[in-house]
């Protein structure tokens, strides 16, 4: 099985590739946008962005499943008006960008993980199904058009 990882360069993609790596019948594909590592033995695709025109073709030939981590996040206490474009650019056109592809591709199982920021930042019990959605910031917002 091929599983193409986005953002595997984030906390919970380096700790997914690493448990998928020990699994002999995985191939593992980390996307990232940074420089291959010298050392590194396992498949990357470099990709410049994720946005409305990302090609995704070539890496997404033969892959079971994509499994979708990366989007744009930066400093939530410091979001100006001007960086809305960049969350709408990456966490929502993109990621749909890439659901598209995969399913041109035939791929059935897309794995995507948003955030609970979609519900909001506080809670006077824990978040469930069915909660109202209350994002509070460009990231939840754009997360939330995704899904």
């Amino acid at each position: 099985m091929r599983v193409l990882i986005t953002g595997s360069n984030s906390f919970i993609g380096k700790h997914l590739c690493i448990k998928l790596n020990d699994n002999k019948s995985i191939d593992v594909i980390k996307s990232q946008r940074n420089n291959i590592p010298k050392n590194q033995k396992s498949n990357f695709f470099i990709v410049q962005s994720i946005d409305i025109s990302t090609n995704w073709s070539l890496v997404l030939k033969n892959v079971d499943v994509v499994v979708h981590l990366a989007s744009h996040m930066s400093d939530m206490n410091l979001e100006e008006n001007y960086e809305k474009s960049e969350y709408k650019k990456i966490n929502e056109e993109g990621t749909l960008n890439l659901v598209r592809q995969s399913m041109d591709h035939g791929i059935k199982k897309f794995i995507f993980l948003s955030t609970i920021g979609v519900y909001g930042t506080k809670s006077i019990h824990p978040f469930k199904y069915g909660d109202k959605e209350n994002p509070s910031n460009f990231y939840s917002e754009f997360k939330l058009k995704a899904e």
